[in-house]
C-alpha cells in the first residue's frame, strides 16, 4: 500500500546534522498532523490525543482582553513563534489566580509566572504573535486608558505601544521543576526534573510539540505549593513517547496488520540524497537510545532497512508519477477571512509582509498606506514589486473584477513583441490555485505594456477603467510649493495634466518615477484636520526633489519629510 500524503514534516528534517538546516520551515500544526495516526486509539476513541484541541496556535478574531480570559478560563496551551523561534506556555488556575508554565526549547528549566505577571507575559507573547485584534487598540484608545478602563486594558495598551521595539515582557519568571523520577524522552537523561532541549538549529517547533504532548498525555498540573509540575500518569507519557519514536524510525516502510507494508516513498524529494545523514543526527541517537532504555521500547527498528526497501520500490516501479490533464478549477480565496488576514499599519517589516511569500495574508491598513515610500524603498527586485502591486489591488478586487476577466489570451497576443520582458513576471506556485492572484498577475503585465507601448484599444480601455476605479481610493497633494499640504479632490485631480498619466501608467515603474507617497504610519490623535500629516498621499517627485534639502524649522509642513 502507498501513502502519498504531502507531509510538510518528515524524519529527514529531524535526522540531520545540527547545522544542515539554517532554520526550520515546519510548524506546530504540521508536526501535530504528522503524528496524528499514532496518537489515535481505534479501540478507545476517548483515549485519543488531539493535539489541536484547546491549543491557541493561530490568529483569533478576538480582543486581547477576551483572548486572555479565554486562555485562562480554558487553561489553554499557547504556542508562539517569534522571529522564527518556537516556544509555548500552558495556562493554569490556582483558585482565582492565573498561573502559567513557559517552555523555551533553548532552556532546560521550565519557568513559572503567577497573577499579574502571568497575565502580562501571556498578553505580550500573544501580541508578539499577532493572535488578537491589534487594530481595535489603535482605533479605540479611550477603551484602554479612559475612565472606564481596568488594569488588564492598561497593560494591553502599554504593551501595544512598544511591542515592535522590545523583545521582553519585563516580567521575571521563576524556575519550576518537573516531578519525574525517570527518563521519558521529554525530559533530560541526566536530570529527570528538567525538560529536554533542541539538539539542532531547526527543531524548536518539534521540541514545542513534545512539550505540548507532555501536557496532553501526562495531563500535567501544578502542585499546590506551585513548586513543581506534576505528571498524572508517567507510564502513559513514556508509552506515548515510544509510539512517536517508533513511528519516526518506521515512517517510510511501516509494517501493517496482515503482513503487508505501508510505503511512503514520495513524501520528500531529497530522500535519496539526505537519508544517510541520520548517522550524524543527534535526534536519531536520542530516539534509538530512548527505545533501548524504555520498558515499552521493544526491539529498536532497523532504520537503514527503510532506505533499502524504498530504493527497491524505486527500481521496480520505474515510473513514479503520472499526471492527468490539469484543470483551472477549485480556486482558493486569496483574501482570507478576518481570522487570518492581518492588517499592516506600521513601517517595521511592512515591505516583506506585503510583497513576499504569503503576502496575500497581509493587507496594508489602507490603499494609500501601502504606497508609502518608507515601505516601497525596501522592495528590492521586480518579482516582489509585482507581488506588492497585486496585494494593493486586492483592496478593491471586487470593483476591479469586470476589467480583469477574460483578457489573458489578448494580452499574450499583444505581448508578442515584448517577449524579452515576460520572464520577469514570475508567478509563485502558491498563486496558481488562487483566481484573484492569477487575474491580477495578468493585469500587472498589461499595466506595464500600456505604460511603455501601444496596445489593443480594448485592453487599454480595461487598464484605464481599472485605474479610474482605483482613483476613488487614491489621494493626491496639490504638489505646489505654496500649498502642497492641501489635498486635491478626485474631480479636481481629473482636471490636471497628471490625470492622463494616471490613466495610462498608474502603478507602473514609470508612475513611481513621477510620484512618491509620503505620510506617517502613526496618526497623531490630536491632529483633526485631514491633510498631509494625517494621511499617506502622492506628491510629485519634482516637488520632493526641490524640498529635500529644506530643514524642519524653515516651514512647519516639512514634518512630512521626517
Amino acid at each position: 500500500e502507498l501513502d502519498c500524503c504531502p507531509y510538510t514534516f518528515s524524519p529527514l528534517l529531524l535526522f540531520a546534522e545540527s547545522k544542515y538546516f539554517d532554520k526550520g520551515h515546519s510548524n506546530y500544526n504540521a508536526v501535530s498532523q504528522f503524528f496524528s495516526p499514532v496518537l489515535r486509539n481505534p479501540d478507545d476513541p476517548d483515549d485519543d490525543i488531539d493535539m489541536l484541541h484547546n491549543v491557541v496556535y493561530d490568529r483569533k478574531n478576538m480582543l486581547y482582553e477576551d483572548l486572555l480570559n479565554y486562555v485562562i478560563d480554558n487553561e489553554c496551551l499557547v504556542t508562539c513563534c517569534i522571529e522564527a523561534h518556537f516556544t509555548a506556555f500552558k495556562m493554569f488556575r490556582q483558585g482565582k489566580t492565573p498561573c502559567l508554565v513557559h517552555y523555551d526549547p533553548m532552556r532546560r528549566e521550565l519557568q513559572l509566572g503567577q497573577g499579574q505577571d502571568a497575565r502580562r507575559f501571556a498578553i505580550f507573547m500573544m501580541m508578539k504573535c499577532n493572535y488578537g485584534d491589534g487594530q481595535h487598540i489603535q482605533d479605540n484608545k479611550d477603551h484602554y486608558i479612559g475612565s472606564a478602563t481596568n488594569k488588564v486594558r492598561q497593560i494591553i495598551y502599554n504593551l501595544y505601544k512598544k511591542i515592535n521595539q522590545v523583545d521582553s515582557s519585563g516580567v521575571y519568571l521563576g524556575g519550576i521543576r518537573l516531578n519525574l523520577d525517570r527518563y521519558v524522552l521529554f525530559n533530560q537523561k541526566d536530570g529527570y526534573t528538567s525538560m529536554s532541549t533542541q539538539l539542532t538549529g531547526n527543531t524548536c517547533y518539534f521540541q514545542t510539540f513534545l512539550f505540548a504532548l507532555l501536557c496532553k498525555a501526562g495531563k500535567i498540573k501544578l502542585s499546590k505549593d506551585c513548586r513543581s509540575v506534576d505528571i498524572e500518569d508517567p507510564d502513559r507519557v513514556e508509552e506515548v513517547a515510544t509510539r512517536i519514536s517508533r513511528f519516526l524510525l518506521e515512517f517510510f516502510v511501516e509494517e501493517t496488520d496482515g503482513g503487508r507494508a505501508l510505503l511512503r516513498p514520495l513524501t520528500n524529494s531529497n530522500f535519496v540524497c539526505d537519508f544517510y545523514r541520520f548517522k550524524e543526527a543527534p535526534y536519531y541517537a536520542l530516539l534509538t537510545d530512548f527505545l533501548r532504555r524504555s520498558k515499552f521500547g521493544g526491539e529498536v527498528p532497523d532504520y537503514e532497512k527503510q532506505y533499502q526497501d524504498v530504493m527497491q520500490y524505486y527500481q521496480e516501479t520505474k515510473c513514479l508519477h503520472k499526471y492527468g490533464q490539469f484543470l483551472l478549477g477549485g480556486a482558493t480565496a486569496s483574501s482570507p477571512n478576518t481570522k487570518s488576514l492581518t492588517a499592516v499599519n506600521n513601517f517595521d517589516g511592512a515591505a516583506a509582509l506585503l510583497s513576499q511569500s504569503d503576502y496575500y495574508k497581509y493587507r496594508s491598513s489602507s490603499f494609500m498606506f501601502g504606497f508609502n515610500t518608507k515601505i516601497m524603498m525596501y522592495i528590492g527586485d521586480f518579482c516582489t514589486f509585482n507581488s506588492f502591486r497585486k496585494n494593493q489591488m486586492l483592496h478593491c478586487y471586487e470593483e476591479l473584477r469586470p476589467m480583469l476577466n477574460g483578457n489573458t489570451r489578448a494580452i499574450m497576443e499583444t505581448a508578442k513583441g515584448a517577449n524579452v520582458y515576460r520572464d520577469y513576471y514570475f508567478m509563485g506556485q502558491f498563486e496558481v490555485g488562487q483566481q484573484e492572484l492569477i487575474d491580477l498577475h495578468h493585469h500587472t503585465f498589461l499595466i506595464d505594456l500600456l505604460a511603455e507601448m501601444n496596445v489593443d484599444e480594448d485592453l487599454a480601455r480595461r487598464v484605464v477603467d481599472a485605474n479610474e476605479v482605483m482613483l476613488r481610493h487614491t489621494l493626491f497633494s496639490t504638489s505646489k510649493r505654496h500649498n502642497y499640504e492641501k489635498m486635491l479632490s478626485a474631480s479636481d485631480f481629473m482636471k490636471t495634466k497628471k490625470f492622463r498619466e494616471f490613466q495610462s501608467s498608474f502603478m507602473s515603474i514609470k508612475w513611481f518615477d513621477m510620484f512618491c507617497a509620503l505620510g506617517f504610519d502613526q496618526v497623531p490623535l490630536s491632529e483633526k484636520e485631514k491633510n498631509c500629516l494625517t494621511k499617506t498621499i502622492f506628491y510629485t517627485t519634482e516637488l520632493m526633489s526641490s524640498k529635500q534639502h529644506s530643514t524642519e524649522y524653515d516651514f512647519e509642513k516639512e514634518a512630512v519629510n521626517n
